[in-house]
């Protein structure tokens, strides 16, 4: 089981052993990673030093989605913590009209925690790319995702 570690105010976790994998990527999927060995020889991902995750976040048309339009020019790789809900929708069968995925952002957050939709992109998520995540709403959607390693939270006002 994968074990969570508290963040550090920018210094690095004091680890027991670590390692800087440098297997290829196409053959270790934690390329790049800096795992600990809890119990024995088994690898406990701790976090990702080569990836910039940026989040964005801000009020409406304050130029969150042109921001991440921007930065895909620069080799980011865009997700959208509101895709998690329209894709729920999509399997529920509903239209993914604003009402929706208020009612369905706020149910699945009551149902499995209001860190939900930040976990579920945390899957899809690499070592060796940088990512741009937009629609964050929450301080715990932000708490899980500086648990990746080198994340900044930008706040757009216009």
């Amino acid at each position: 089981m994968r074990q969570a570690v508290p963040p550090t105010r920018g210094r690095r976790p004091r680890l027991e052993r670590k390692a800087y994998h440098a297997a290829p990527p196409d053959r270790y999927p934690y390329h790049g990673a800096v795992l600990r060995w809890a119990s024995g020889a088994t690898p406990v991902l701790v976090s990702w030093d080569f990836a910039m995750i940026i989040g964005l976040t801000g009020t409406n048309g304050a130029g969150k989605t042109v921001t991440a339009d921007y930065l895909q020019t620069k080799g980011f790789h865009f997700h959208s913590l509101s895709d998690e809900i329209r894709e729920e929708l999509s399997k529920q069968g509903r239209e993914a009209n604003r009402e929706n995925l208020l009612e369905t952002g706020n149910a699945l957050r009551r149902e499995h925690g209001p860190a939900v939709l930040a976990e579920r992109i945390k899957t899809r998520l690499r070592p060796d790319r940088n990512y741009v995540i937009d629609s964050i709403r929450n301080p715990y959607e932000v708490d899980a995702l500086r648990m990746t390693g080198e994340f900044k939270l930008l706040h757009l006002d216009a």
